[in-house]
């Protein structure tokens, strides 16, 4: 919610910003005595994974006098974050924060001539900030100084829902986080869906341990390099840092095992230009289908969980699903298909879909047998029910992109990997292509000017330009280029540092 900020201290007034002479009077005099800048404070910022160097300010009477404060709710971590931006090193990263309202304003444009430092009488209960630098946490020595956090249970168990296990974990004195890779950053909103996102990608080993902020909902995922240091102190922390021993599975399995006889169930689906019908089977879930785990994502019903495997299901990247309806969870997953119907065991009480086929049908008789299968099946629960039938006009965007489905139809088939990327900002997972070619024909790029440290942050970029084709990244020199469609006689080398990803297409 925005508001502007009142010189009558009411803050939700909408209304242009004075302030109180005699404060102002008071920073002038405040600015005389100082002599140099006042000491600054490091602080930990979650959502942008940086140590920033941050030092409180007053602002100059007649700057005050002419700017309008937007104020809007944000907590102080997340209040430095909107307000960074080191594109122009010329200004100055000032914001406003008020305490007790947890509302935050950034000053656009702010010169150092208009700063009073070191200045802590504030009006209304707004205090003034200059963020002076933000550098990567990741190997940054920082020590604290907290408060010693009393009573802590270093280990405990948790349960994952979301992949069905029950992991025991390890706290460690948060500092010890900074020594441990940085594999990517999700926005969550528990630890236990933090560590499950962990655990997806522990498959392939590459996550260990989480940093993870109730407050600002970040997970930040991790991997463990070198052994961390044993330390019995923990200090109070925001963040807070863990790693997963081990884990085992929270499921019961009938030694029985019994061939499976079921007709399945029948979805309908289009999928790009084409309708699809699938053969969908629920079958225990077992221990081993969990070594085969591919995706972990957040989807509002299990009808949006199985049709977006379907969509994956034609690229051989899943083939079952594990939905858990709680916590509204959908692992993908890609089984064995010769024994998944084969191996079938008794217990039931936790369950994958298994997609057995898709078939492409025509229009007219797919809607044949849709009405035919409602008729069967309108006891059902309803994977095929005919109300389903219909794509949600939320579930997919970036349609414009189909009508360039062949930009790069010049790379041979054998170049081109299909991967999937989770788009946060955006609450939606696109379809990607990576690209090894050495030139792009018929297009032109445009780099963005401030560093981009990973590849996901380029992707976003790309994403909030309709007309942005793919993206060109180099992890060397923390570079984002956006491609467009070109002329012609428009070209783009590439260079053996950069990757070519293309933006497909994105679903909700």
């Amino acid at each position: 919610m925005y508001y502007h900020h009142s010189s009558k201290g009411r803050l939700l007034k909408m209304q242009k910003c004075y302030f109180n002479t005699s404060y102002l009077l008071f920073c002038a005099f405040c600015s005389l005595l100082q002599v140099s800048y006042g000491s600054e404070k490091k602080i930990y910022v979650p959502m942008m994974d940086k140590i920033c160097l941050l030092q409180q300010i007053g602002i100059r009477e007649e700057i005050l006098d002419s700017i309008e404060l937007f104020l809007f709710n944000a907590s102080f971590k997340s209040c430095i974050a909107y307000s960074y931006s080191d594109l122009n090193p010329h200004h100055y990263n000032i914001f406003a924060y008020n305490e007790k309202t947890s509302s935050c304003s950034k000053l656009h444009g702010m010169l150092e001539e208009n700063i009073i430092v070191n200045c802590s009488e504030q009006m209304h209960d707004l205090q003034f900030y200059k963020v002076t630098n933000c550098l990567p946490a990741e190997g940054f020595m920082y020590s604290f100084e907290e408060e010693i956090e009393e009573n802590v249970n270093k280990i405990n168990a948790v349960k994952l829902k979301a992949t069905a296990e029950i992991c025991i974990v390890e706290r460690h004195p948060f500092s010890e986080n900074f020594l441990l890779k940085r594999i990517g950053v999700l926005f969550l909103n528990s630890l236990e869906l933090c560590l499950a996102h962990c655990r997806v990608l522990s498959v392939p080993g590459k996550c260990h341990a989480v940093l993870f902020s109730g407050e600002e909902k970040v997970c930040l995922l991790l991997r463990q390099n070198q052994p961390l240091q044993s330390r019995d102190v923990i200090r109070k922390s925001e963040s807070e840092f863990f790693t997963l021993n081990y884990c085992y599975y929270n499921m019961t399995e009938s030694s029985e095992r019994r061939y499976y006889n079921g007709t399945g169930k029948i979805i309908n689906l289009r999928i790009g230009s084409m309708r699809v019908q699938c053969t969908v089977h629920e079958i225990p879930l077992l221990k081993k289908h969990m070594k085969h785990q591919c995706l972990l994502w957040n989807s509002k019903t299990f009808w949006y969980c199985i049709k977006f495997c379907a969509r994956q299901f034609q690229a051989n990247l899943c083939n079952a699903v594990y939905f858990e309806a709680e916590e509204k969870t959908c692992l993908h997953l890609l089984l064995n298909a010769s024994e998944a119907l084969y191996e079938y065991s008794g217990s039931k009480r936790e369950t994958v879909h298994f997609i057995e086929k898709c078939v492409e049908v025509a229009e007219r008789h797919e809607y044949l047998q849709q009405s035919a299968i409602n008729r069967i099946q309108s006891d059902e629960t309803g994977i095929s029910s005919a109300s389903r039938t219909r794509r949600p006009r939320c579930c997919r965007t970036r349609n414009v992109r189909e009508q360039e489905l062949d930009f790069f139809y010049y790379v041979p088939s054998e170049n081109i990997q299909v991967q999937y990327a989770k788009l946060y900002e955006f609450f939606e997972i696109c379809k990607v292509q990576l690209l090894n070619i050495s030139i792009i024909r018929n297009a032109f790029a445009i780099q963005t000017a401030r560093k981009i440290y990973s590849l996901n942050r380029c992707l976003h970029i790309c994403r909030r330009h309709t007309s942005c084709m793919a993206i060109l990244f180099s992890e060397l020199h923390h570079q984002c280029k956006k491609i467009f469609k070109g002329r012609s006689s428009n070209s783009i080398s590439v260079h053996a540092h950069e990757m070519v990803v293309a933006l497909k297409e994105c679903f909700k």
